[in-house]
């Protein structure tokens, strides 16, 4: 009996690196997303339930993934390559990525993905955007619209967000569900509690085009998170046209 449960007990020692080293990179799961969605294969691996897509303005929830890839795909062409521009995880199993892609029609795409593990990486969350170069491309042209998300949600007032930061077509996406307008006020209900007090650090803005910012940061409430804030213009102001999170 000793002996076989020191066999047993070796064989695991040996295979534990083997199974560990199997587990699949985000970088190796990207690149398979790539080669997939160029060749218009099934893409059910590589998203969960939970899973949703902003592509140019457009959202598309887990079962409208594939057809609005393939109609990207068809509009621009082949995705060429893809470069990942920056990392932010502060816990094992979530992490925002920034990156950008490049297509066949010579444009380039900015995206944001929001990688969670469950078994293996799936996108939870992606958002993409053509990028057009602007001046002043490095400006935080969030930071008055952050504040004033911040200041409204420990007065515990959820409704004066939709009425003063968010766009007219502002959305929340959170754990599959999608709401826009009132129904972000009750999804936001926990701000109610009068205990309630959340303070935003953004830690990467990028200027995707004339109207569209990406704003990856903290929010702290109790314990830490990371946010996306993808920002909008209208007229001569920034709005809130998707907030996403873990």
């Amino acid at each position: 009996m000793k002996t076989t449960i020191k066999t047993i007990f070796v064989i695991l020692f040996f295979l534990t690196p083997f199974y560990s080293s199997a587990q699949k990179t985000t970088d190796q799961i990207q690149t398979e997303w790539l080669k997939a969605v160029n060749s218009a294969a099934a893409l059910d691996e590589f998203y969960n339930n939970n899973s949703g897509l902003l592509i140019n303005g457009k959202f598309a929830l887990v079962d409208e993934l594939s057809e609005a890839l393939k109609v990207f795909i068809k509009d621009q062409g082949n995705i060429k390559d893809y470069e990942l521009l920056e990392t932010h995880q502060l816990r094992d199993g979530q992490k925002l990525v920034l990156g950008k892609y490049s297509t066949a029609t010579n444009k380039v795409f900015y995206s944001v993905i929001g990688w969670k593990q469950l078994g293996d990486w799936t996108k939870e969350f992606e958002v993409i955007y053509e990028h057009k170069p602007v001046a002043n491309e490095t400006d935080d042209v969030a930071t008055a619209g952050r504040q004033a998300w911040e200041d409204h949600a420990n007065e515990h007032r959820p409704d004066l967000i939709i009425e003063n930061v968010n766009a007219q077509n502002g959305m929340y996406f959170n754990r599959g569900r999608l709401s826009h307008g009132d129904e972000i006020i009750e999804a936001y209900g926990y701000m109610n509690n009068e205990n309630y007090r959340i303070k935003l650090e953004s830690l990467s803005g990028t200027r995707v085009n004339e109207n569209i910012f990406f704003d990856i940061g903290t929010y702290q409430v109790g314990g830490k998170g990371l946010y996306l804030l993808i920002w909008t213009k209208e007229g001569d102001d920034w709005k809130i046209l998707l907030d996403f999170n873990f």
